[in-house]
């Protein structure tokens, strides 16, 4: 129930923006995380931003949701792109495989052609 007192036909059901704010974030793997904003003035009320070199954390505080390898693997995974191409259907291995030569990402790149009555 939230403030506005209406209920919800399926409580449970958890989005994929639900669970990606709660893997993005590092008080879930049992550390603390202070300072992530700041006010320029005890007259203003907004917050500021810190830079994320100025943020006091610390380890293991608390018990863990999440463990620490899978916290680093969906952090690892967010930040991999994920394209889109022209035939609409994004490939999971994009910014996974690298070149064995070179060590370079590589790209699936896949185009759908529409094929007409008039081509043969």
């Amino acid at each position: 129930m939230r403030k506005n007192k209406k209920e919800f036909t399926h409580p449970f059901s958890w989005s994929g923006y639900v669970v990606r704010s709660i893997l993005a974030k590092q008080e879930y793997c049992g550390d603390t995380v202070n300072f992530r904003t700041h006010k320029e003035s005890y007259k203003d009320k907004s917050s500021v931003k810190n830079p994320q070199e100025n943020w006091l954390i610390f380890n293991d505080t608390h018990e863990a949701i999440i463990d620490r390898e899978t916290w680093e693997l969906a952090k690892k995974l967010t930040k991999t792109p994920r394209r889109v191409d022209t035939t609409g259907v994004a490939n999971p291995l994009t910014g996974l495989v690298y070149c064995a030569d070179c060590g370079a990402k590589m790209y699936n790149h896949r185009f759908f052609r529409a094929y007409y009555a008039d081509d043969k």
